[in-house]
């Protein structure tokens, strides 16, 4: 869902760039605008690929708390039982 959000607002950026573009460009070629648009998506991509492995980087993070929290209730469970067993 974040990927998603994030897709959307690079689409609402390239869109903007785009007509900013068209508006100031002139006299810019369409092979000077074409560069300048393949070049806002190549950082884009960049930039989406670091925010994909920050995302499967926190996802492993969570299971190794998950798995943590789960230990420590498992522990806290079999010190109470075998106190009651006492």
């Amino acid at each position: 869902m974040v990927i998603c959000q994030e897709r959307d607002g690079y689409r609402s950026i390239i869109d903007s760039y785009e007509s900013e573009v068209t508006i100031s460009s002139g006299g810019q070629s369409d092979t000077q605008l074409r560069q300048n648009l393949e070049d806002v998506i190549s950082s884009l991509r960049r930039h989406n690929s670091t925010l994909e492995t920050d995302v499967e980087r926190m996802s492993n993070e969570v299971i190794e708390h998950k798995t943590r929290i789960i230990l420590v209730i498992i522990w806290s469970v079999y010190c109470i039982a075998s106190a009651l067993l006492v």
